[in-house]
């Protein structure tokens, strides 16, 4: 689930602020060293030259360590990446940022990411920086595209071709008033996995490249029908899952299957409400009152929640034809 995080920094130099392009040499990391947990105006760290993997070696991109950076709350920073919750970055961080595209998925999908290794010549072997286990830490393209901190690296990934700006054209067009930062599991296909929380609802973001719609399903959810807490919530963990769709006419239904799990899952115990089944690997959630079934969400309902993944259904048909993919 997509989590944005909090601090940081890579500034471009303020002679490039106001203009339209990068320096020549990519930008710089801002001059900090560590200091009660932020980094404060010191030892500057190495510039990024490039977020394409495949040039690392070629033009001598460094690696550097941003380990224990703290909030920039104080400081007239441009581009900014941060961790998240006012967290400082785990021990260890040391490394580059890189462009990731998932080959499997539409280009909007794109994310920077931080993979951890002590040189460039180990990126294949590195790992990349996580936020919970199977969630790595990421800023979506998304974010990139419609925040103005984030300018300096817009531009290297039009610079190296990374993005067009005909993808660039179409993320701005989405609408103002939809948040970017929202948290929630980024979905660009019906079929992606993601990672769900089973103590909490299921905030879910589907997008193409012209639109965001955020739904907020409650599957682990039981409804007590007496005594309170009157909302429970059966278990507690991280799985990894994705959704099917399941046609049975004339119902078409979204379900969800658990692919992984991520960690222990723990019992909350209760009585009365309902069941929902233990998340295994590889089986469908099951839930009921009386009787168990699949948990599913109808496609044919004419709310708001059904008609916002119809449309999202619709526009990645449509982009499967045009693109591709």
């Amino acid at each position: 689930m997509l989590r944005l995080r909090c601090a940081s920094a890579f500034q471009i130099s303020r002679t490039h602020c106001l203009g339209n392009d990068l320096p020549r040499n990519g930008f710089r990391a801002a001059p900090w060293v560590i200091r009660r947990g932020y980094r404060v105006p010191g030892h500057p760290l190495p510039p990024t030259i490039t977020l394409n993997p495949e040039r690392m070696s070629s033009v001598g991109q460094e690696t550097f360590d941003i380990s224990h950076s703290g909030p920039l709350t104080r400081l007239p920073v441009l581009d900014r990446v941060s961790y998240f919750s006012a967290k400082p970055f785990p021990p260890g961080t040391k490394g580059v940022l890189y462009y990731h595209q998932s080959p499997t998925l539409p280009p909007a999908s794109g994310q920077v990411r931080f993979r951890i290794c002590d040189t460039v010549s180990q990126f294949a072997n590195g790992r990349d920086l996580d936020v919970v286990i199977g969630d790595p830490w990421n800023i979506p393209l998304l974010n990139v595209v419609k925040s103005a901190k984030y300018k300096g690296i817009k531009a290297l990934l039009l610079r190296e071709g990374l993005v067009d700006q005909r993808l660039i054209a179409d993320i701005q067009g989405i609408a103002k008033g939809v948040s970017s930062h929202k948290k929630g599991a980024a979905i660009f296909d019906i079929d992606q996995p993601f990672v769900a929380d089973l103590s909490t609802s299921l905030t879910v973001r589907f997008n193409t490249r012209r639109s965001l719609r955020i739904v907020t399903f409650r599957p682990f959810t039981l409804f007590r029908r007496y005594g309170p807490p009157f909302l429970v919530r059966p278990f507690n963990g991280l799985v990894k899952a994705r959704f099917e769709m399941h046609q049975q006419d004339p119902v078409s239904e979204l379900r969800l299957r658990f692919l992984e799990i991520l960690t222990p899952i723990t019992h909350n115990p209760f009585d009365g409400g309902g069941h929902i089944v233990e998340p295994r690997p590889g089986e469908l959630l099951t839930r009921g009152i009386k009787h168990l079934k699949p948990w599913a969400t109808s496609l044919t309902l004419t709310t708001g929640c059904s008609k916002m993944i119809r449309y999202f259904l619709a526009e990645r048909a449509l982009e499967k034809q045009k693109y591709g993919i």
